[in-house]
Order: structure tokens, then C-alpha cells, then sequence
């Protein structure tokens, strides 16, 4: 599933291209050496969707030059509510993901 909407500082939806599903995460929080990200699948439409996967990447930033994009996959430890994959619709579905502590190096992306 990708991002299908953008998120102001103050936290409201703003739709990208009509698409009536979004993605939003509510925040980043530390226990310990864990993240805790909550997110939230929005779907305004009058059908369900089901959820297959969630992935998280580390990319390099984009370049203007032709060069192998590196990338590495953070693999969530527990996610809170995982036994539901269906977003009803309209309607909406929340998850926790629970991730290693980690940094990110100035020439990197997170998502």
C-alpha cells in the first residue's frame, strides 16, 4: 500500500489525487531501545480493503545522477492489532508497530 496522502504539522488529512484511503502515522515514541509508531488506515470509500503487508525501508536520499539506489528493510518486532487486516469501509483500522531503536545517517530517507 503506498502513501496516498499528505499530512500537515497540525495533523490533518489533505487527499492526493482523490484516493479515498490514506495512511497515517500518529507519531514516534521511545521505550527503551524501541520505537512505538502508531498508524492509521483511513478509508472513506463505501468498500473494504484488506491489508496484506506494511514495510519499512532506510533508502538512500534521491540523487540527479544515474546510481544504484541502496535501501535496507526494518523489520517490525510486534505490531499491536495485527489479526486485523481488513479496513472497513468507510471506516478506519489501527496498528502499533513496534521497531528497534535505530539512526539514520545524514544521505538517508526513512520510510
Amino acid at each position: 500500500m503506498r502513501l496516498f496522502a499528505d499530512v500537515q504539522r497540525e495533523g490533518r488529512l489533505i487527499p492526493r489525487n482523490g484516493f479515498l484511503i490514506a495512511l497515517v502515522p500518529k507519531g514516534l515514541y521511545t521505550t527503551d531501545d524501541l520505537f512505538r509508531l502508531p498508524i492509521y488506515l483511513y478509508n472513506k470509500s463505501n468498500s473494504s480493503y484488506d491489508v496484506d503487508f506494511i514495510e519499512f525501508y532506510i533508502r538512500d536520499k534521491k540523487l540527479t545522477t544515474c546510481t544504484a539506489l541502496q535501501q535496507s528493510e526494518v523489520a517490525p518486532l510486534f505490531v499491536y492489532n495485527a489479526g486485523q487486516t481488513v479496513i472497513p469501509g468507510p471506516g478506519g483500522l489501527e496498528q502499533v508497530y513496534m521497531l528497534h531503536k535505530f539512526t539514520i545517517p545524514d544521505d538517508k530517507n526513512r520510510w
